[in-house]
């Protein structure tokens, strides 16, 4: 039986890859159809960070569940696979704090503003998303942490419970 913490690790990595995915193309679409900035602004700088960020946010969920796919419940991390889920974890571990700080800066700026409008509903409503977005992105990372030993760990059980059974070959069965 999987645990609750992995089957709900493996539906937030799916739910991750589609809103990441998602805002990642609006993002991109809002880049080209906005006019061009001068090269070397702070909002093009801001704007290409926040891509990346969310090309991360859509690429580590993919790798991940390619893992899952292929090691879980009981099949340790070797060669590439290794090499797929060091590559996740450090994308994670880069996006996990730039997004936690990217909502907190969106909330800090939104409470300086006073006027309520409809557009403001919507930037709240964002920065709400933003901050689910953030929890979930932190559950994963804590999970990604834990994975390898789990994997481990149920890699050694299945193997000693392959070789107990081996060994308890019933004797009166082997009258041939």
């Amino acid at each position: 039986m999987i645990p609750l913490k992995w089957k709900l690790y493996k539906a937030l990595n799916y739910i991750q890859l589609t809103y990441s995915f998602l805002f990642f193309m609006w993002l991109t679409w809002l880049l080209i159809s906005i006019p061009q900035l001068p090269e070397r602004s702070d909002a093009a700088i801001m704007r290409s960070f926040v891509l990346l960020l969310f090309l991360f946010l859509s690429v580590h969920p993919v790798i991940n569940i390619i893992l899952l796919a292929k090691n879980f419940p009981d099949k340790v991390l070797s060669g590439s696979k290794k090499t797929l889920f060091i590559i996740s974890l450090v994308m994670n571990i880069l996006t996990a704090p730039c997004l936690f700080i990217l909502t907190i800066a969106g909330f800090i700026s939104e409470m300086e503003e006073q006027p309520a409008s409809r557009e403001n509903n919507l930037v709240k409503i964002f920065l709400t998303i933003l901050a689910l977005m953030s929890f979930v992105n932190l559950f994963l990372l804590i999970c990604q942490f834990g994975l390898r030993s789990y994997l481990k760990k149920n890699s050694l059980h299945s193997i000693r419970s392959l070789i107990e059974s081996i060994g308890n070959t019933n004797p009166e069965n082997s009258h041939d």
